[in-house]
C-alpha cells in the first residue's frame, strides 16, 4: 500500500517510479477501518511497518506520523494553521508537542510524513467544502489560520506539505463524493469472505465436532447470519453467543436468525457474565432492569434537549464544561436529533396528560411549595421532614390555629 508494487510485469514496474502518495481506504461500517489505522500507527512505532528484511529500497522512511479522526476535526468556525491541527493529533502528549523548527523541518522533508485522516465519512457538516473548491480562497501558507475543513483539504490535495503520504479512510458511500480527487492508490477492507466465514467457526468449536456441526448447519441456511459473519469481530460475536447457548441449552433451537435478536442475546451474555460472578443465577427481571437502562443511553439524546443539539452546531461557542461534554462523546458514534416536546412520545407522561385549568391560583402559594420542594437538603428527604413536622407539637398547634381560625391573642 505504502510501496510501489514489484513484479515480474516490466511494464507495470516501469510505470510505478514512486511510492503512492495519496491512499483511500474504504469499508463498510464496523469493517475494522478505525482499528487499521491505530495498528498502522502502532507497527510504525514499534519498527514493524514494513516486512523484516525487507530489501526495497523504495521503502519510505516515515519519521512522523500523525492519526486525526475527522471526527475530532469537526470544529465550527475555529480557524487553524498547519502546527495547530498537527497537534491535534491523539498520537501526540505534552512532551511531544510540534514547535515552529520542528514544523519547518517537516515543511522541508515532507516525504517523511504519514498523516491519516480516519473517518471521512463522520464529517457530515463540513464534506462539501472538501470535495469543492473552497481551500481556494485561502493562500498554501502553513502558518495562516484558516478554516478547519480547508486546512485538511490542502492536505488532502497536497497544496500542504506535498509529497508527504496522506491516508484517508471511509465508507464506500461516502467515499464515492472524494471521486474527483485523485488517489494514487484505493484499498478496500471487504473482511471475510463466506467460504472464511465457515472457516473461523469450523475453528471456534474445534474441540467439539458435534456443536461444531450443528453450528454450521444453522449457519449455512441463514444467510443474514452468514453475510453478518463477514465482519471479523461480528463474527466472532455470533460464535460466542452460539457457544454459550449451546453449552446450557444443548440445542440449536431458538438460536437468533436476525441481527437485532443477535445483538439483544449477546448484550444479555454480557450483562449476565459481568455483572455478577455467578451469572447463570441473575433473575431475568435484573436482566431486563439493565437492558432498559441501557436503552435510556440512547433515548435520553432523542428527548427534549434542545441545548444538545446546539453545542454540535456550526455556530456553537460552548463553554469550556461544556467542550468537555463534547469531548467525552466522540468516542460513540451517535446522532442528537431535536423532537418538539409536543410531538415527541420519549416525553408521553408529561406530554399526553389531559390540561386541568388551576381556579384561583395562589402565587405566593405556589413560590412557597417550589421553595419547599426545590430548597431541601440533600440529607434529608420530604418524607422525613414530613413525619417530623407531624409530630412537632408547635406545628400540630399551629395547624390547629389555621384550620380552625381560632388564635390566642
Amino acid at each position: 500500500m505504502f510501496v510501489c508494487p514489484e513484479n515480474d510485469d516490466q511494464q507495470s514496474t516501469a510505470s510505478c517510479t514512486t511510492n503512492p502518495k495519496s491512499i483511500l481506504l474504504t469499508g463498510k461500517a464496523g469493517i475494522g477501518k478505525s482499528l487499521f489505522c491505530r495498528k498502522l500507527t502502532r507497527d510504525w512505532s514499534h519498527n514493524r511497518l514494513f516486512e523484516e528484511g525487507q530489501k526495497n529500497a523504495k521503502v519510505p522512511d516515515f519519521q512522523f506520523v500523525f492519526l486525526l479522526t475527522f471526527r475530532q476535526l469537526v470544529l465550527p468556525e475555529e480557524k487553524l494553521n498547519l502546527c495547530d491541527i498537527l497537534n491535534l493529533s491523539s498520537l501526540l502528549n505534552e512532551h511531544s508537542v510540534i514547535d515552529e523548527p520542528l514544523l519547518q523541518y517537516m515543511i522541508d522533508n515532507p516525504e517523511k510524513l504519514l498523516i491519516i485522516l480516519d473517518g471521512y465519512d463522520e464529517y457530515k457538516p463540513h464534506r462539501e467544502k472538501i470535495t469543492r473548491d473552497f481551500e481556494t480562497r485561502y493562500a498554501n501558507n502553513p502558518d495562516e489560520k484558516i478554516p478547519v475543513p480547508a486546512l485538511i483539504a490542502k492536505i488532502m490535495k497536497g497544496k500542504m506539505l506535498n509529497g508527504a503520504v496522506v491516508l484517508i479512510s471511509s465508507r464506500p458511500e461516502e467515499a464515492e463524493e472524494l471521486k474527483e480527487i485523485v488517489f494514487d492508490v484505493r484499498c478496500d477492507i471487504q473482511g471475510f469472505s463466506s467460504l472464511q466465514v465457515l472457516e473461523y467457526i469450523q475453528k471456534y468449536f474445534k474441540e467439539n465436532e458435534s456443536m461444531k456441526n450443528k453450528v454450521l448447519d444453522h449457519i449455512k441456511k441463514n444467510e443474514i447470519l452468514l453475510s453478518f459473519g463477514h465482519i471479523p469481530v461480528m463474527c466472532f460475536l455470533m460464535c460466542y453467543y452460539i457457544k454459550w447457548h449451546m453449552t446450557k441449552s444443548k440445542t440449536t433451537e431458538k438460536l437468533p436468525v436476525t441481527r437485532t435478536e443477535l445483538y439483544h442475546e449477546v448484550i444479555k451474555v454480557f450483562i449476565k457474565k459481568h455483572c455478577s460472578p455467578k451469572y447463570e443465577k441473575m433473575e431475568e427481571t435484573k436482566v431486563q432492569e439493565i437492558l432498559h437502562k441501557l436503552a435510556e443511553l440512547a433515548v435520553n439524546l432523542m428527548m427534549i434537549i434542545k441545548p444538545l443539539e446546539y453545542i454540535y452546531s456550526e455556530s456553537s461557542k460552548p463553554s469550556a464544561r461544556v467542550e468537555r461534554w463534547v469531548l467525552k462523546l466522540q468516542p460513540y458514534h451517535c446522532t442528537v436529533k431535536y423532537i418538539p416536546g409536543p410531538n415527541n412520545i420519549a416525553d408521553a407522561l408529561s406530554r399526553l396528560t389531559k390540561d386541568t385549568p388551576m381556579n384561583n391560583r395562589n402565587k405566593t402559594e405556589e413560590y412557597v411549595c417550589f421553595v419547599a420542594a426545590n430548597a431541601t437538603p440533600a440529607a434529608i428527604s420530604m418524607e422525613e421532614i414530613k413525619k417530623e413536622s407531624a409530630e412537632d407539637k408547635e406545628l400540630i398547634e399551629l395547624r390547629k390555629c389555621i384550620l380552625s381560625d381560632a388564635w390566642e391573642t
